[in-house]
């Protein structure tokens, strides 16, 4: 009877770790894709920058290119590609990263490439983006916000964790039995969707350590249905193509409603637009 008291607190204790495991897997993964949603930017507009400016609302701005700033998880627009505008990121007062490409301000640049404003042409004179953001926010009345380099604002420091969360869920699919409801081909497909969508579902639903599966006897690589011996029951294991479509399609609408949401969802003030542009030696650069 001890033996036999002995073998199943030993099997209990053993689930109860799996179940530990299972669960600070699924809660790192929630972070993960929590990182990638407020550190992925929104588009933005010139004069919503502008408003946030005027108010006081922005404690740290980065600025740089677009291109600095560029989401690959969907969410910046094909535009935020260019390695010589002025683009600048922030976080607004509900904590999501916006992005705006910087138009007037550019204008403002080029006057002095045309002759226009107090500088001529064969004067050397460049502007300053950082500066002249900071000399606006003062004529706005407001503090100037601390001006960052692209990649230096708040959590882009952890920006690696999606993708160590990936490259373990990988490893454990190598190395770890064959799912039930995937191939692991299907299950490669599914870590590898934005968000880590597919990693959620595979935690949820068929991970090494959800009981319901283990009960099902471990299938053969090539297996395309897992049999359960006590109630017959067939479950179909979807492969690569199917997980490589259905995932990801369904993946690429989240992430297309994320900024559709959210703008809806978040009030949206636009401000006129009026720069006060400085060169490098904070010299104004007015029209």
């Amino acid at each position: 009877m001890s033996v036999v008291g002995t073998q199943v607190r030993g099997v209990v204790a053993a689930a109860t770790r799996l179940r530990a495991v299972w669960a600070a897997l699924l809660a790192l993964t929630a972070l993960a894709s929590l990182v990638s949603v407020l550190t992925s930017p929104l588009s933005a507009q010139e004069g919503e920058f502008m408003h946030a400016l005027r108010a006081g609302e922005i404690s740290s701005v980065a600025v740089g290119h677009s291109a600095d700033f560029r989401s690959y998880t969907g969410f910046s627009p094909n535009a935020f590609n260019s390695t010589d505008d002025i683009a600048v990121s922030w976080v607004n007062r509900f904590g999501f990263r916006r992005a705006a490409v910087l138009t007037d301000l550019m204008t403002l640049d080029k006057l002095r490439n045309a002759g226009g404003g107090v500088y001529s042409t064969s004067q050397s004179v460049k502007l300053d983006p950082s500066g002249s953001v900071a000399a606006t926010a003062r004529a706005l009345g407001a503090a100037a916000p601390a001006m960052v380099r692209p990649g230096e604002l708040p959590l882009d420091s952890i920006t690696w964790l999606p993708v160590v969360v990936i490259a373990l869920m990988i490893g454990i699919m190598l190395f770890g039995p064959q799912p039930r409801r995937l191939t692991k081909w299907g299950a490669l497909w599914a870590y590898t969707a934005p968000l880590n969508i597919g990693i959620l579902y595979e935690l949820l639903r068929d991970s090494p350590w959800n009981q319901k599966m283990n009960l099902l006897p471990e299938p053969g690589r090539r297996d395309r249905v897992t049999v359960n011996p006590v109630t017959g029951r067939r479950i179909r294991r979807l492969g690569g193509w199917s997980m490589f479509i259905g995932v990801w399609v369904f993946a690429a609408v989240l992430v297309s409603l994320v900024p559709f949401v959210t703008g809806w969802a978040l009030p949206d003030f636009v401000d006129p637009v009026r720069w006060t542009g400085v060169d490098l030696s904070g010299k104004p650069l007015q029209l």
